[in-house]
């Protein structure tokens, strides 16, 4: 175990060296006022409001009704393994279908498909070299945050997933599916693909309630030429859908102490590259390495949790 802990030591100290090389070069890139990333032009999102309820109770309302299902037969301070482990199984399913759900609502809507929420399979490679290069610059910011609230102002940090393992630490392996398969995936798709791409569009809605309630039925070639010239407008940040999504992101996560402060921090970093490319995959590395890398200290603390 010592081996191990040095390894990873040695492991976080190159990617804090890494990070400080990568942002140098990001502030020189701003100075020379070349963008950090370049941009990638899409078209206007085709959903509305309504869609965009359908996607949340798609997302959230199956999670929920499992956990107010299993809540009276979760005794507090009387773990009970076997409900656990059960409620777990059934988070895991109904997580996935909801997943499925989305991508099949999208992917069937009229006038939509899954590349205007970013699922876009061209670019693979980039999108992965993307994902991996911001998770290297802005994991250590993230976790110094999220240190200087547990540790040195000594918050704690009320994750569900880390209560879960405190009262069963066998349950690891369902709670690390949750946490590095299911979240990015479901999250990304609901606030940088839908809410955010939702909100790019909204310059354009002073002209169309319709469209903003039910969104494009049919787009021409006229609407696109006038997003892709709001969006050109635009080109260096467009801060305000990035803003909004990730506040309503972090305050997803109110009840978990002090968390909201580096969610919202690592919001704005997603939204940015969401922005920027207008491809999921990047945003859900990102996401799914941060929280195996939490995973795996959570692992190597489990006898400390269990006490």
């Amino acid at each position: 175990m010592d081996d191990l802990n040095a390894n990873i030591a040695t492991v976080i100290v190159g990617v804090v060296v890494v990070c400080i090389s990568g942002w140098v070069t990001i502030a020189a890139r701003l100075c020379q006022r070349q963008p950090i990333l370049p941009y990638a032009f899409r078209r206007e999102a085709p959903w509305g409001l309504w869609d965009l309820f359908l996607i949340l109770i798609l997302a959230f309302g199956p999670s929920i009704a499992i956990g107010l299902y299993f809540q009276p037969l979760m005794i507090p301070g009387k773990p009970n393994h076997r409900v656990l482990a059960e409620l777990l199984r059934w988070n895991s399913l109904v997580s996935v279908i909801s997943i499925l759900g989305m991508i099949s609502y999208f992917q069937f809507r009229p006038h939509a498909s899954l590349k205007d929420v970013g699922l876009d399979l061209r670019r693979l490679g980039y999108q992965v070299g993307v994902g991996i290069a911001c998770f290297v610059l802005v994991a250590p910011i993230v976790f110094a945050i999220q240190a200087t609230f547990v540790l040195v102002l000594d918050i704690e940090s009320k994750h569900p997933l880390i209560e879960l393992l405190k009262n069963d630490p066998s349950a690891f392996y369902m709670c690390a599916f949750l946490a590095v398969v299911v979240a990015p995936i479901s999250e990304e798709l609901v606030f940088r693909g839908f809410l955010q791409g939702w909100l790019e569009r909204l310059p354009l809605f002073h002209a169309d309630l319709e469209a903003f309630l039910l969104g494009q039925r049919e787009t021409t070639e006229e609407d696109d030429q006038l997003f892709q010239e709001c969006n050109r407008k635009l080109q260096r940040v467009a801060p305000m859908p990035i803003l909004l999504s990730s506040m309503i992101f972090a305050l997803m996560h109110f009840s978990h102490g002090p968390d909201p402060v580096a969610l919202f921090v690592l919001a704005l970093a997603l939204g940015y590259v969401y922005q920027r490319t207008h491809c999921l995959l990047p945003c859900v590395i990102v996401h799914a390495c941060l929280n195996g890398t939490t995973m795996l200290f959570l692992w190597l603390s489990l006898d400390e949790l269990s006490k």
